[in-house]
């Protein structure tokens, strides 16, 4: 085997020649990015080195395009066995290679079971919070229900829901659009503290600011909103 130079515009490489008992030239490229070229034995050596040339720009494409993956590829230290939250329970993050998405609780080991065929660290975590995002479409539209019954004194009308990804506020609501703005991050804390927030946000359809008439209602209908609001404030971060 003998080694050889190739250049790319401002970039140099080195590539394997290796001589065989094969009928044409090829070049493979291997996941540690190196380059390696077998000819056979009767093709000279200046048409062997055209050839490469002539294939520079395809080659040092695929050596970025490898670069590129291996930066991506997730660091087991932040996902795999990561603990995360759901609905009030605590998950380890399990990631098993499979040629389907798909996430399963598995809730006799406690594992929440990420099925993907990437490693991409940033696209598992959109799968992950796309799958929060639709069950928070299921629970939160329940939650609703739940609260709007309990409410039923007032006859309010079920609001639109919408589902944010948002880092200061559980919900929030607009009461002239009938509308309600759920935090997906809420999906990991439980039933009560998810209730807890609906509540509120249904509230303010009837007072909109945070008066004594307010919380009079919030008290009347759920003694325990305080003790439900402390435990959300404190619980259920698991930073994704």
């Amino acid at each position: 085997m003998e080694i050889y130079d190739l250049y790319y515009k401002d970039n140099k490489i080195q590539y394997t020649l290796e001589r065989k008992n094969i009928r044409r030239v090829n070049i493979r490229l291997k996941s540690d990015k190196k380059v390696y070229v077998s000819a056979p034995y009767n093709v000279p050596l200046d048409f062997i080195q055209n050839f490469v040339s002539s294939k520079s720009k395809w080659i040092f494409k695929n050596i970025a395009d490898i670069e590129k993956r291996q930066n991506n590829k997730i660091d087991s230290d932040i996902y795999n066995n990561k603990i995360v939250f759901f609905m009030g329970n605590k998950f380890k993050v399990n990631i098993i290679k499979d040629l389907k998405n798909n996430i399963i609780l598995d809730y006799e080991n406690m594992y929440i079971n990420i099925y993907t065929a990437y490693d991409n660290s940033e696209y598992i975590k959109k799968l992950y919070l796309d799958w929060l995002e639709f069950n928070c479409n299921i629970v939160f539209k329940e939650s609703v229900e739940r609260m709007i019954e309990l409410l039923s004194d007032y006859n309010i009308d079920f609001p639109k829901i919408s589902v944010r990804n948002m880092k200061t506020r559980w919900g929030s609501c607009t009461p002239s659009k009938k509308s309600i703005r759920l935090n997906l991050q809420l999906i990991k804390a439980d039933i009560k503290c998810i209730d807890q927030v609906v509540l509120h946000e249904l509230v303010h359809f009837i007072y909109f600011n945070h008066s004594k008439d307010f919380y009079s209602v919030i008290k009347k209908y759920m003694p325990d909103y305080k003790e439900r609001k402390d435990c959300l404030e404190n619980n259920f971060k698991d930073g994704i």
